[in-house]
């Protein structure tokens, strides 16, 4: 378990080195194209699966200038599938309306429905996913506030992150503790593992307090300051932004 927490660590760290083509491109273009993606693809009736499946090129194309292609992309966006399907479980069962056939197959509007909730799920993670893995979890959220999201909103989601770290390295010693005193015991009872939970989210919980008190020692106003946040948008991010939001939006239009 403490190599598994070790890794989780390691990636997470690895999402703030990660540095790609993209990065030549102003975060903001990067983040206005991905949400006219979103609204676009989220736009289309559950109805024309075959109109969502065109949007899958947008994450295709992106992902091959990233770090992990697009294998690596669909591996972890398939970890939104099981609550996908939660969402979409009982559509085949409450639309049993006949859409379309082939052959003497005869497939419902639930179906239809369900294998479209399935797409959209995973092409919006899979975008999210992108802007991530390109401006970095901080970057992305100096970005929205650049952009105008309340300063409130994007202080709260860079401090969740930065608690994953503390909760994680928290979980890391505690494990190890517990190892050097368990003497190769690898089972506990379920209420000793209610003990354990507990002192671990009162340990992090501690120790984000103390961070956040020399934070605000150090001048923390609330605010992610950016070197870049009176940074204009450039020509080629302009047309970066434009030429891509165009070819989404007429790919909306024209399908």
């Amino acid at each position: 378990m403490a190599d598994k927490l070790q890794r989780a660590i390691l990636k997470l760290e690895q999402l703030d080195l990660l540095h790609t083509v993209n990065t030549n491109i102003d975060f903001r273009a990067l983040t206005s194209v991905t949400a006219v993606y979103l609204i676009s693809m989220l736009s289309v009736p559950l109805t024309e699966p075959a109109t969502l499946l065109m949007f899958a090129v947008f994450p295709i194309l992106f992902s091959s200038f990233g770090p992990m292609g697009y294998g690596g992309l669909l591996c972890r966006s398939s970890v939104v599938l099981p609550f996908v399907i939660l969402i979409g479980i009982f559509n085949p069962l409450i639309d049993r309306e006949p859409m379309l056939h082939i052959g003497k197959l005869i497939i419902s509007r639930g179906w239809v429905t369900f294998f479209s909730i399935m797409v959209r799920g995973v092409l919006s993670v899979q975008a999210v996913l992108l802007l991530i893995y390109t401006c970095g979890p901080l970057g992305l959220c100096r970005t929205l506030q650049r952009m105008g999201l309340p300063i409130v909103l994007t202080s709260l989601i860079a401090l969740i992150y930065r608690y994953m770290f503390v909760l994680l390295r928290e979980a890391q010693q505690l494990k190890i503790a517990i190892a050097s005193r368990s003497y190769g015991r690898t089972s506990w009872p379920l209420r000793l593992w209610a003990r354990i939970v507990t002192l671990l989210l009162i340990r992090a919980t501690e120790r984000s307090e103390h961070i956040h008190m020399a934070m605000l020692a150090r001048g923390f106003d609330g605010r992610l300051h950016d070197m870049a946040e009176h940074r204009r948008l450039s020509s080629r991010d302009l047309r970066f932004m434009i030429l891509w939001s165009v070819a989404i939006i007429g790919l909306r239009i024209l399908s």
